[in-house]
């Protein structure tokens, strides 16, 4: 079971985010996907140098119809909020892959600076086996 962690930021004044993995990838593309395989955890967090305000919430949607998506997260998406008052938001990929290039979608909901108003952003997930 491995970790992949996925730092939401933006760039510049933009009110779409921009994704990048601990993989090492960036997601530049309109369709945000991440690559993960059976068992793995998944995490979201804001990038250091996010240039937001806030991550207010992560959360499966699957606004594709049936056919063009599977469930590829075990559990929903919870938020672990730290001691110290940090948290992120983390999910479980399951343990049986639906098979390679499957994907669920879900939302993300941030915040920009000097801006109350929650922006969403619809990223996915694929499998990688």
């Amino acid at each position: 079971m491995a970790t992949t962690i996925i730092y939401v930021s933006r760039k510049g004044n933009a009110k779409q985010i921009r994704l990048f993995g601990s993989d090492g990838s960036n997601n530049f593309n309109k369709d945000i996907e991440t690559g993960v395989d059976p068992n793995d955890k998944v995490i979201w967090k804001l990038a250091n140098d996010s240039n937001l305000a806030s991550l207010e919430d992560v959360q499966v949607t699957n606004k594709h119809p049936k056919d063009k998506y599977s469930d590829v997260l075990l559990y929903d998406i919870v938020k672990i909020i730290l001691p110290n008052g940090d948290y992120y938001f983390e999910g479980t990929v399951k343990s049986v892959s639906p098979g390679k290039n499957k994907f669920q979608t879900y939302q993300v909901d941030f915040k920009v600076p000097k801006d109350n108003t929650v922006h969403s952003e619809d990223p996915k997930l694929i499998m990688k086996t």
